[in-house]
């Protein structure tokens, strides 16, 4: 059986039942919480990935700056993202002036980043623990004509990657 979870915690009789069956496991993407019982993981290195945003925001930022964190709390790969990030700034300077848990929603990201831009006349940069929640926080600082802040995501999702080859 080829497993990606939705949450790696609420599995476990799924997983007992197909050890018991002598069924092996192959889990992907998002890790299950008793790793134990399955017999091999693919997927990415979430917290890596994350921690790598962190990195080349100081590089660019080295003084340190304000970023916002918008995340999606219910999805474990979408923590380890926003947690590598915060290991990596820790102690660099850098403030969260807020977080927003966005669900993973677009147009909540889009909603709920308009209003951080009222709200904040300084934002060096913002987390995002997905793509579609990029995207929203983009489509919200276009909306405004600002240009003085970075967008981080992880994902490499096909939109992500046209609004990356755009010269803007």
């Amino acid at each position: 059986v080829f497993l990606t979870p939705v949450d790696g915690g609420d599995i476990t009789e799924v997983l007992r039942s197909l050890e018991e069956a002598g069924i092996p496991v192959v889990n992907l993407d998002i890790r299950v919480k008793e790793a134990g019982m399955v017999d091999a993981y693919v997927g990415s290195d979430n917290r890596n990935a994350g921690y790598a945003c962190g990195e080349d925001l100081i590089d660019r930022c080295p003084d340190g700056g304000k970023i916002l964190i918008m995340e999606n709390p219910s999805i474990s790969s979408l923590n380890e993202r926003i947690t590598g990030f915060e290991r990596s700034i820790a102690n660099k300077g850098f403030e969260v002036l807020s977080r927003a848990q966005v669900s993973g929603d677009k147009e909540q990201a889009k909603e709920k980043m308009e209003e951080f831009l009222e709200k904040y006349p300084q934002i060096d940069a913002v987390m995002c623990a997905s793509d579609q929640i990029a995207l929203g926080a983009l489509d919200a600082v276009k909306k405004s004509g600002r240009e003085d802040l970075r967008i981080y995501s992880v994902g490499g999702s096909p939109q992500i990657k046209a609004e990356i080859a755009k010269e803007d």
